[in-house]
């Protein structure tokens, strides 16, 4: 007797645990948006790392290398999250509009077809019936 439930590929899985892959999933654009973030500011610092070794000797050109490279990253970081919030932000957004269709046309399946017109006069919603 087996309690769980098989997973994607076939296993079983215990019940109440999930299944995970050793390898992360390289097509979740999640996944790669963040590896893509980490690889530029990797490259970033290290080509800040060589130009301050570079121009060790005046303390102005170490401060400018620096700050450039500290705005730049603050910059792409920012950007990476702005992103990634507005992205959510739109998914949630239009869950909840779908949702909300559902019920709108569960609610539009139990009216009374004679009560209809008159609701949609009421509503002011004639012209746009009209259109479809």
């Amino acid at each position: 007797m087996t309690s769980g439930t098989p997973d994607t590929s076939g296993r079983e899985t215990p019940r109440g645990s999930t299944s995970h892959s050793d390898s992360p999933n390289l097509s979740d654009p999640e996944y790669s948006g963040v590896v893509a973030v980490c690889a530029g500011l990797v490259a970033l610092t290290l080509i800040a790392i060589v130009a301050i070794v570079v121009a060790h000797d005046s303390s102005s050109s170490v401060a400018s290398i620096a700050t450039g490279a500290g705005g730049v990253i603050g910059s792409v970081v920012g950007a990476f999250f702005g992103v990634k919030s507005g992205s959510s932000n739109t998914k949630a957004a239009i869950s909840a509009q779908s949702a909300e269709s559902a019920r709108a046309q569960t609610f539009a399946a139990h009216l009374d077809p004679d009560k209809a017109d008159e609701l949609i006069d009421k509503l002011g919603l004639a012209d746009a019936a009209k259109a479809q």
